[in-house]
């Protein structure tokens, strides 16, 4: 998991501490009770790189808790954010998040939005749209115009997909892969989140493969991905194909289910990961075996296949390593 969630989430439910030899100027900004304060207490202490923070800082210098993150967070480190504990809650625990229920990359020369993926609840997938279908018109503007305007800095996202407000509509129009068309007004809401966004078999010569996209590892995951295996394991698949290209990460112990879902004879008993904290805190230095936790189905794989991009990371990548 990236290594600062800790920013906010820690920080707002144990608040922060420091040692007689870090000084009074530390011990007293500890004491403070502004957020900002208690989260540049928190890095002195548990931050990776803590020797690479400013001597001297004034938190209360910056508006919100990212911007002070982002003025002090060491050079080499491309991972640390900060989120609210309620945002930790709704993306890792609640799985769910506000809008229409769909993602898109963009395409065809900035003339359209292809879909990468779409949530059962959202009403993108109720009203029919699918990974794969490109999206050229919004609200009777198209899509080439609208991504124009955005680049040039004379549209905002909120112009083109409405505000964040319950029951915002939009109509969109786009093309399915055979070329025809459709259009729906989508409404914007609170939608929970499906992790395993598709499962399939295919026969690749003499062999059953199966084909997994998996978007985040959070709680829910646990259910869908022994879920996803269950099926697998019905269908006797011989290799799988692990698509990560649009997860940014979430939950170690759902990073270490999966890989043990995949390939737990060969793995069993071994280091799935080690945790090698700054040198204020190594005495919390530890391993984890490989376990699948709340998963049952397990399919002792010889080989695997994984997709990515970009956008792949922290726990997608702990899966690939291990």
């Amino acid at each position: 998991m990236r290594n600062s969630i800790f920013c906010l989430v820690i920080v707002m439910l144990i608040g922060c501490g420091s040692s007689s030899e870090e000084g009074s100027s530390q011990t007293a900004l500890c004491q403070r009770p502004e957020l900002n304060a208690k989260i540049f207490c928190a890095l002195q202490q548990d931050y990776l790189w803590y020797k690479d923070l400013p001597a001297t800082i004034n938190p209360a210098d910056y508006n919100t808790p990212q911007a002070l993150l982002d003025a002090v967070a060491a050079p080499q480190d491309r991972y640390s954010f900060a989120i609210t504990q309620q945002e930790y809650e709704d993306r890792y625990i609640n799985a769910t998040y506000f809008g229409y229920g769909f993602s898109t990359v963009r395409t065809d020369n900035n003339t359209a939005l292809q879909i990468a993926y779409v949530f059962d609840d959202g009403s993108a997938a109720q009203s029919g749209l699918r990974r794969g279908d490109k999206i050229i018109e919004i609200e009777g503007v198209s899509v080439a115009s609208w991504l124009s305007q955005l680049d040039a800095g004379t549209v905002t996202s909120d112009d083109i997909y409405g505000p964040n407000q319950d029951g915002v509509v939009r109509n969109f129009v786009w093309t399915k892969p055979d070329t025809s068309e459709m259009s729906a007004d989508l409404i914007k809401r609170q939608v929970t989140t499906n992790t395993v966004l598709h499962r399939s078999v295919a026969m690749q010569g003499d062999k059953r493969v199966g084909y997994l996209v998996f978007n985040s590892f959070i709680e829910l995951s646990e259910i869908e991905l022994e879920q996803a295996f269950a099926y697998f394991g019905q269908q006797n698949i011989d290799e799988l194909v692990l698509d990560l290209r649009y997860n940014g990460g979430g939950l170690i112990r759902v990073a270490n289910q999966l890989s043990t879902q995949i390939a737990r004879n060969a793995v069993q008993g071994q280091v799935f990961v080690k945790y090698q904290y700054n040198d204020k805190n190594s005495g919390k230095n530890s391993s984890t075996i490989f376990s699948t936790g709340a998963g049952r189905t397990v399919l002792n794989l010889d080989r695997l296949f994984v997709l990515t991009s970009p956008s792949s990371c922290s726990a997608s990548e702990l899966v690939i390593n291990a």
